[in-house]
């Protein structure tokens, strides 16, 4: 039961503090091992994760994350990129799995017909993250998943290639313990506002039609001489 118990200890932390004699830096490894080992439709994992550790290099970055303290004070702030070469990526997935020739035209036509490409990516770049947080909360290591960024101003400052988009980042570290440093209490709503069951049996709903509620048009009468 540890680690649903330390989910409910997990929190985005919003300040962090240099590792010391007693306080020593995590260990991202892991995080990064989740992170890969996460569900990804088809196993193509169209994402990659870029670790920044180099202090001057989280300066940088603090202006386009609209100055947020996680980005400088973490000890690694981790740039989950969503790929946006899918085609590319299907031609690594092949060579490395060695799949048929039907399952390389299925998954093609699947990537042909994505209206959005990229935000599909970046379903699948979530659930990476999604695994990386529940690793850090098995192991009790402070975090802080953020989306409050600029991304072009990321990969700027990162000179990351076109093919990868920045989709959310994770600040690990050392998390600040004093309570002028936790502003936020940690809430959630209770499981009964956010999960419904269906028990009984489901009946597809009628159709509406998108008339239905148009006023009617009226016929004129010709008049008649």
């Amino acid at each position: 039961m540890s680690f649903l118990s330390n989910l409910s200890w997990r929190r985005a932390v919003k300040h962090f503090v240099p590792p010391s004699g007693t306080t020593l830096a995590p260990d991202i490894a892991p995080l990064l091992t989740a992170a890969c080992e996460a569900p990804s439709s088809f196993g193509l994992q169209p994402f990659k994760i870029i670790v920044v550790t180099n202090a001057e290099a989280k300066a940088n970055l603090a202006p386009v994350c609209y100055n947020q303290p996680q980005v400088t004070e973490c000890t690694h702030l981790l740039i989950f990129c969503a790929r946006n070469d899918l085609e590319v990526r299907l031609e690594e997935y092949v060579a490395a799995t060695g799949t048929p020739e039907a399952g390389q035209t299925m998954i093609g036509n699947m990537i042909a017909h994505l209206s959005h490409p990229v935000h599909w990516a970046k379903h699948q770049t979530y659930l990476a993250l999604g695994f990386a947080l529940a690793a850090a909360a098995e192991r009790k290591i402070a975090t802080c998943p953020m989306e409050g960024f600029d991304p072009a101003g990321v990969s700027a400052v990162l000179d990351l290639p076109h093919t990868l988009v920045p989709a959310v980042i994770l600040a690990v570290g050392c998390e600040d313990m004093r309570p002028e440093a936790t502003p936020y209490v940690r809430f959630r709503f209770p499981q009964s506002d956010l999960v419904q069951t269906v028990s009984t049996t489901a009946t597809a709903a009628p159709t509406r039609s998108r008339y239905r509620n148009a006023t009617p048009v009226r016929r004129r009468k010709d008049k008649t001489s």
